[in-house]
């Protein structure tokens, strides 16, 4: 029987994190064809999402690492016993500790790098899941894991949020002629007022062209899905299959249940029921599984690939130029 079908609670509320290269290899393909000032900004987005992933798997990596320890405990033990005979062949008894400590830590390490293939190591894996499991049945303990999930949701929408932030300010520092197709463009124009120029200017000596981007970040920011389909659609030349993801419902609902968590604690109200149609009665708590927090982050990931992917591209749309299907933003879904 398979593990997910032996713990299936245990999957449901413990987050268990792929393989971070794998994970972020379409990031890191793209991250060497940026220019420097849009390379860090991809670099950011690749540690936001790796602290996002780290704070998500602490339940598992506590349990890992206390299985692992009871197994190296066992393994320290029997050659404390097995030092005995060199303390009868007149080693001292700090010669004796150090040579139980030495041998347990080789044996221990030989026995990770075999795997399941070694029976003293056991199924670590189903070790892992059967403490995960008795620890759930603690309250207190399964409430934290399904905080822990929601705060990680948060997580996940601000390293999106922040590369949103980051990639606009720097592609208006570098080219600031773009500001032309937003103000030009009837989904972006209502944004930026063009008198409020006047101070920014004042306050930079009468020279914008190497801070165009913070001044229009300033004006209006990139924390919502309407401005990020909106201003992005404008100014990258995304790829259908980048733009699906931009306009998809994922993003509208993880904007809802982020906001739901930071400006409600994660208290369902009817506001969010009749916007997202959830079966939450209000008043409920927002629970974030495992899998839909593992989806929200791959959907962020692929998003967050698709915008920088455009940025290398780099052309910016020419005036009159249709970007996308064009129309007003929305507030809803789609």
């Amino acid at each position: 029987m398979r593990y997910d079908e032996r713990f299936p609670e245990t999957y449901e509320r413990i987050f268990f994190p792929p393989d971070v290269g794998v994970f972020l290899s379409c990031v890191r393909s793209i991250t060497p064809s940026l220019d420097p000032a849009k390379r860090s900004v991809a670099e950011a987005f690749e540690k936001n999402l790796v602290s996002s992933m780290s704070v998500a798997s602490l339940p598992f990596r506590m349990a890992e690492s206390s299985v692992l320890d009871r197994r190296f405990q066992a393994v320290y033990m029997a050659q404390r016993i097995r030092s005995r005979n060199l303390k009868d062949k007149g080693s001292s008894e700090e010669e004796c500790e150090k040579w139980a400590l030495q041998t347990a830590r080789k044996i221990f390490a030989e026995e990770l790098a075999k795997g399941g293939s070694n029976p003293p190591l056991g199924d670590i894996p189903g070790q892992v899941l059967a403490d995960l499991t008795q620890s759930l049945k603690n309250p207190e303990f399964e409430s934290s894991t399904l905080e822990l999930l929601r705060q990680c949701t948060v997580l996940c929408w601000g390293a999106l949020e922040v590369l949103a932030s980051d990639l606009f300010v720097a592609m208006l520092n570098e080219n600031p002629r773009i500001t032309a197709a937003l103000l030009r463009d009837p989904r972006t124009r209502s944004f930026y007022q063009p008198r409020d120029f006047a101070s920014a200017l004042e306050e930079r000596s009468y020279n914008l062209s190497a801070c165009m981007g913070e001044v229009l970040l300033g004006q209006h920011r990139m924390d919502d899905v309407d401005t990020l389909r909106a201003v992005f659609d404008v100014v990258l030349p995304i790829d259908p299959g980048s733009r699906a993801l931009l306009t998809s419902e994922l993003l509208w609902r993880i904007s809802q249940d982020r906001n739901l968590i930071v400006h409600r604690r994660g208290v369902v109200d009817r506001q969010y029921v009749a916007s997202t149609g959830s079966e939450l009665p209000p008043g409920a708590p927002l629970e974030i599984s495992a899998g839909r927090y593992e989806e929200y982050l791959s959907f962020v990931r692929n998003l967050g690939c698709g915008l920088l992917a455009a940025a290398a591209r780099g052309k910016v749309p020419e005036e009159g130029a249709e970007s996308g299907k064009g129309g007003e933003a929305g507030s809803g879904p789609l």
